[in-house]
């Protein structure tokens, strides 16, 4: 985050944006569907294993409702291009740092998923956000999220290096990953543009981030699969 606001510190500008079959900035306008996909696929298997309002797997259904929402204000933003806009946008983007935040802490402390922690990042969140747009810095934003983000990763480790953690860390560490691709493709969105001619770099970092968002989707799918939170399936009819 701090490295891509020194190299491009204007939010609104963005390479190979133009128009494409009236829908203005087509590629950072439509790639945003893939969250919509993402977050469809999470609520959907939630409502499926009767596990959307399980007090285990709130948080889930708060990531992947922040995922749908991403999809249509991160649209909105990328489509007029306005402070305000950057701010609606980043609620949803908020909501997925919070939830997610608060869910690992609450795997690997063993502490209740509570939503007191969740929405208290995210209006925190939201706060630096609003900061950047009045005219303040953004590297709140950026620092909040590194804090979040780097904070909830060491724990994951520290919990696995000790023999500690009741899950595998392979979906977190895929997410990272794929977050660090997303951040790496956001930083060369001109020389992407260059040499695709058509597209910039900033279109697939909305792809690389619902990719990983759905690589830690698998770690809400193994724990639905162990039993937490679970309901158990109805029996048959005696025949």
């Amino acid at each position: 985050m701090a490295l891509f606001l020194a190299i491009n510190p204007d939010p609104y500008e963005f390479a190979c944006d133009g128009p494409l079959l009236g829908i203005p900035h087509f590629w950072n306008v439509v790639t945003n569907l893939a969250f919509l996909v993402v977050g469809w696929w999470g609520l959907r298997y939630l409502r499926r294993r009767g596990l959307a309002l399980s007090p285990a797997f709130r948080n889930w259904t708060g990531v992947w409702v922040s995922s749908v929402v991403l999809c249509f204000t991160s649209g909105a933003y990328h489509w007029f291009l306005t402070p305000w806009g950057l701010a609606v946008d980043r609620v949803a983007i908020c909501g997925i740092i919070a939830f997610v935040t608060a869910h690992l802490i609450h795997v690997v402390l063993g502490r209740g998923p509570s939503l007191r922690i969740s929405l208290g990042l995210l209006l925190l969140c939201e706060a630096t956000v609003v900061v950047w747009v009045l005219g303040g810095s953004p590297w709140w934003y950026g620092a909040l999220q590194a804090i979040a983000g780097f904070g909830a990763l060491a724990l994951v480790i520290a919990a696995h290096a000790r023999g500690r953690l009741s899950f595998s860390p392979k979906p977190v560490y895929l997410f990272c990953g794929w977050y660090a691709v997303a951040k790496l493709l956001e930083l060369f969105d001109v020389p992407i543009c260059e040499a695709l001619g058509f597209m910039g770099g900033h279109p697939w970092k909305h792809v690389a981030s619902a990719i990983g968002l759905w690589c830690l989707g698998r770690m809400m799918v193994a724990e639905a699969e162990t039993g937490e939170g679970a309901t158990p399936a109805p029996a048959s009819p005696p025949r």
